[in-house]
Parts: structure tokens; sequence; C-alpha cells
């Protein structure tokens, strides 16, 4: 399980190929919203899947927003957290994944999976920089904003015959600005998971019911201030939690 596609580098500078990941065929990497940046492979294994579900693979949406509701539901815990309610924390908002991976259902749980910003965008005063930026709505994937890293990799990455520049903006609009200078980017990542062709002047419609969907989630976005680093929780993880983030005193 990942959270996110592998980072890569500029073929040229002295950081070339540093980080040693590829993502081909798939558009771009880590810090991009493209397929190569946000899909990634999962595998479940051991004697609790049923024989019937070894072997097979699934192609409905699955966000690792999901993976502790699932766990949670294989634990037989509850996901409901009290004290985060009291707190004012929202609720958890993954789906139990499990009787589909498991063959139960045949049906995915999740029909559609909002995608966030690669790069921090300033929130109003007193919140974070997190917002929405795209949404995956089989087979449609939409999204917003000046995408990096847009580039496909081959087989073999780095080589001498790749030259990128990794800052090189693909413009799919701005997320503040107006629907009519810059809709934004559409691609069926079903028939055509490399994102090779943008069909938003083609299904106008789509691209305009996905904005609106966009727009309503972003409102809805749960990114507190959490303050500047701090290096004493990395130190507390380290020799207080044995390797695990716990609480700390600054």
């Amino acid at each position: 399980m990942q959270d996110n596609g592998g980072p890569i580098d500029p073929s040229s500078g002295p950081e070339r190929g540093a980080n040693g990941a590829n993502n081909w065929p798939l558009r771009g990497g880590k810090v991009s919203n493209w397929e190569g940046g946000i899909r990634g492979n999962a595998f479940v294994s051991g004697g609790f899947v049923p024989p019937a579900a070894r072997g097979t693979a699934r192609q409905g949406l699955v966000g690792i927003e999901d993976w502790y509701v699932t766990l949670c539901g294989l634990a037989g815990v509850p996901v409901h957290d009290e004290g985060a309610a009291r707190a004012g924390l929202p609720p958890v908002d993954g789906v139990d994944q499990w009787a589909y991976l498991s063959g139960v259902n045949s049906t995915p749980p999740r029909s559609e999976w909002l995608i966030g910003a690669p790069y921090p965008i300033p929130g109003p005063p007193g919140m974070g920089n997190g917002t929405v930026q795209g949404i995956i709505s089989p087979p449609w994937k939409y999204i917003i904003g000046n995408m990096t890293r847009s580039v496909w990799l081959g087989p073999v990455y780095p080589n001498a015959s790749t030259d990128w520049d990794a800052g090189a903006l693909f413009d799919c609009g701005d997320p503040l600005l107006p629907y009519a200078v810059r809709p934004g980017c559409l691609f069926d990542v079903f028939s055509d998971p490399e994102e090779r062709r943008d069909v938003a002047a083609d299904f106008p419609d789509v691209v305009q019911a996905l904005r609106a969907r966009v727009a309503a989630a972003a409102r809805g976005v749960f990114d507190p201030d959490r303050g500047a680093e701090d290096g004493l929780a990395c130190e507390t993880a380290l020799h207080t939690w044995h390797g695990f983030w716990g609480p700390y005193t600054p």
C-alpha cells in the first residue's frame, strides 16, 4: 500500500534521478495530481483472505483514508471517536472496503474520490492550506490547477535520452479563477490511464458538473493550522513513544 506515486527528478542537473522512482507508463510522479502521483498498487494477503478472492484484482476506487475504516471493521473496533467528536473534529470520511476486496460484494462502495492540492494554497486566517483540486468519478478524472512533473517516463529511467524540467507547468486552470477563464482538464482514466488526451472540450457538461462537485467539497475541507514544525515532536516519537507519533509538550 502507498499514499502517492514515486518521486521523480529531472534527468539533468545534480539531482538527476536521485530518488530512483519510475511510474511508467503513468504520467508524472509524487507532488503532482497526475496518475503517476496519486495512483498506486496495494496488495491484501494472509489467511484471512477468502480462497475465492486470492489472486484476483479489483479496479474500483480505494482511497488511503479507506484503509483505517476497513482495518477497524476487521478488528471489530468502532470507527467513531467520542474524544475527537467532543473536540470538534469531523467524522472519518473513509469507507469500509472489506466486502468488496474479499469478493462478498462486487460493487465498489466508493463512487468518487476527491483529489487534494499537490502544493500548498494559502487558506483563510487560522486555517491550513488544504483544498480540493480534482475528482475521480469513473470513468472521469477532472483536475484543476497548474500541474508539475507533467511528463511520461520510459521503461528505463533516468537515461541519456530523457531531459525535462520538473518545475514546468501544465495549465489546467487556476482554481481561484472563474470557470470561463480555464475550466480544467478532463481525462477518461479508465480507457486513457496515461492521461494523454484532455477531453474537456468534448464533454463540457461533465466538466461543469464535476467542477461544481469539487467546489462544493472544497467548502467542507477540514485543514486547521497545525503550527510550525517542531523537532521535539520527532524526538518524542523516537524516545518516548518508541517510534510512533504521540502527544508532546512543546
